[in-house]
This record gives structure tokens, C-alpha cells and sequence, in this order.
């Protein structure tokens, strides 16, 4: 089935942030050659998995208010400022290119395995012959991708800016 990219225009049934071309783009310009090796639908069903994470993952931080109570997505949204720029607003007609380009990268992560996989008791330590693994302790025992936290953190509330409110 053929991904719905969401566009700006508060899609009910958009199901992606990036379309599968774009992606194949994103990542050939970064020599992410594991991308092209995918079948078209391990590509879709890859950017699937990244936008549903994407929703799971930020759903509750997002600065701003969706444009739609019917959209099947986060974005488009809202007043949500422009830390980079004085006075400025994302536009609430589009998809943010943070959102895009982590959406891209996390689809390269989705297609060799899940991104949220079940999580069992933490290890406490492993040993065999000589080479022993331990984990401190409280350490997380989730997958976490900091890489893709830096590159949202400007779309987030509370970021250190005003959180602007619609008149």
C-alpha cells in the first residue's frame, strides 16, 4: 500500500513524514547505501514505523496545538516559535524539515529492527571465559536516539523559549 505524506495540509489519513523518493535522496546524499539495498515495501513500511515512533515518542512534548482535531498526525501545528530566529513562527501549513530529516534517519534505524523492542530484565552482568559485560545500576534498558532528540529538540516545549499562544 502506498505510504500518505503528510504535506502541511492536516491529512486524516496520512501515515508518513517523508515519501519514500525523498528518503532514498536523503540518504544517497549521505552514502546511507543500506537504504537502496531495501525493496520498496521495506522502504514504506520502514518510514511507517519512523512516523508512528516519531508520535509515540513526542506526541506530549511538542510545542504548539495540532491545526486539526482530524489529522492523523502531530504535524502540521500551530504557534510554535522559532527559537533560531527572533519573533518567528513555523509555518502552520508544513511539515518542519527537523521532523522530515528525523523521520529519514529513523527509517534507516527501523528497517534493521524495531526501534522500541520489548525490553526484558536488565543484565546485571554476562561472563564468558575471560570477557565479562556489566550494567550499572538504573541504567535505561531502552534504545534511546539522542541524535534524533538533538535534531527535534527545537519543536519541543519548554526549549527555553516562549511558548506562544494563538489569538
Amino acid at each position: 500500500m502506498a505510504l500518505t505524506v503528510e504535506t502541511g495540509s492536516g491529512s486524516s489519513t496520512a501515515d508518513a513524514y517523508i515519501s519514500r523518493a525523498d528518503a532514498t535522496t536523503y540518504h544517497a546524499n549521505r552514502g546511507n547505501t543500506g537504504w537502496a539495498d531495501l525493496g520498496t515495501d521495506e522502504q514504506d513500511a520502514a518510514i511507517r514505523r519512523a512516523t508512528d515512533y516519531i508520535g509515540e515518542t513526542y506526541r506530549l512534548r511538542w510545542a504548539g496545538e495540532r491545526t486539526s482535531t482530524t489529522q492523523a498526525l502531530d504535524w502540521p501545528r500551530y504557534n510554535v516559535p522559532r527559537r533560531d530566529m527572533r519573533d518567528a513562527l513555523y509555518a502552520s501549513d508544513a511539515v518542519p524539515g527537523e521532523v522530515v530529516r528525523a523521520c529519514a534517519e529513523l527509517a534507516l534505524k527501523a528497517a534493521a529492527g524495531p526501534l522500541t523492542p520489548d525490553q526484558g530484565q536488565a543484565i546485571a552482568s554476562v561472563s564468558a571465559g575471560s570477557v565479562s559485560v556489566s550494567y550499572a545500576d538504573y541504567s535505561k534498558a531502552t534504545k534511546t536516539y539522542p541524535a534524533i532528540d538533538r535534531l527535534l529538540a527545537p519543536l519541543l516545549a519548554g526549549g527555553g523559549g516562549l511558548r506562544l499562544l494563538r489569538a
